[in-house]
């Protein structure tokens, strides 16, 4: 059977890389990190004029952690909100483990 020949160049390059692997794994950062994760905010106005009432719930089924009020003509959430006093809505965010992260003004207009 004949013998397999290596060259010096081929046996380096083995060398190398076998002693290449100790050292790169202990340069690996050994903290682990949070992992990446997005956060969802529900916008109202998808459900047109339900009730807040019924929007909260299905909020956080959806993954969101806040809810985007929206007023008129896109929803009424905004008015519902007034309405029931920013107590009432606060408790109601509390209730169903959300948060009020955007009111959205669209009606307002670019010059108001």
């Amino acid at each position: 059977m004949p013998q397999q020949r290596y060259t010096r160049r081929e046996v380096c390059k083995a060398g190398l890389a076998t002693l290449a692997i100790p050292a790169i794994a202990r340069a690996a950062p050994t903290t682990s990190r949070p992992a990446f994760a997005l956060r969802y905010m529900q916008a109202s106005c998808l459900y047109g004029t339900l009730p807040l009432a019924e929007i909260l719930p299905e909020a956080r089924k959806a993954g969101a952690a806040h809810v985007d009020c929206w007023p008129k003509p896109h929803g009424n959430q905004r008015e519902q909100m007034d309405a029931m006093g920013h107590e009432a809505f606060a408790a109601m965010l509390r209730e169903h483990k959300l948060t009020l992260g955007c009111l959205t003004r669209y009606d307002l207009g670019p010059f108001d």
